[in-house]
């Protein structure tokens, strides 16, 4: 690399990457008074009103992200994707719709009538 390169910096995050609740209200701690300051400022909310107005975006901006991120890093698909990418799995065995249209090309995901078909009678 040259020293007129630029670095390129890629972020390669795991599907189980999770901002914590912490992490969330963390940041909520941060931007919402600062918000908050700008509506009292063009009298949009009462001085008196601040601190609990505050308080209940805080606790709904960090509750609501938590629940948004649950929602999508525990679909259905995002749980076989995690699972089959365990070297220790062999098989996971799904559901026809998942397995044919999602996983179509992956032979770690099998529907339950391929399980049954490998089996001896």
């Amino acid at each position: 690399m040259n020293a007129t390169d630029t670095p390129k910096i890629k972020f390669n995050l795991p599907l189980s990457f999770a901002p914590s609740y912490e992490q969330i209200a963390g940041v909520a701690r941060i931007i919402i008074p600062t918000v908050v300051a700008w509506l009292v400022a063009k009298n949009l909310v009462s001085e008196a009103l601040s601190g609990p107005v505050t308080e209940a975006l805080i606790v709904l901006l960090a509750a609501g992200g938590m629940s948004l991120w649950s929602a999508v890093a525990n679909k259905a698909t995002s749980l076989i994707a995690k699972t089959t990418a365990l070297k220790e799995v062999h098989a996971v065995v799904t559901t026809p719709e998942i397995a044919n249209v999602t996983f179509k090309d992956d032979p770690k995901v099998v529907t339950q009538s391929q399980v049954s078909e490998m089996l001896p009678s």
